[in-house]
């Protein structure tokens, strides 16, 4: 976007998924990893 005919303004986006999902799959991994471990 050009403002006052002098300034250029950048808006950028980056979406990372993949790193979320991994994240998220390890965290499941964790918590099932601990659920398996404790006695009832």
């Amino acid at each position: 976007m050009v403002t006052d005919g002098t300034q250029v303004k950048i808006l950028a986006w980056y979406d990372n998924e993949i790193g979320y999902v991994n994240r998220m799959m390890e965290l499941v991994s964790k918590i099932g990893a601990n659920l398996g471990t404790q006695a009832t």
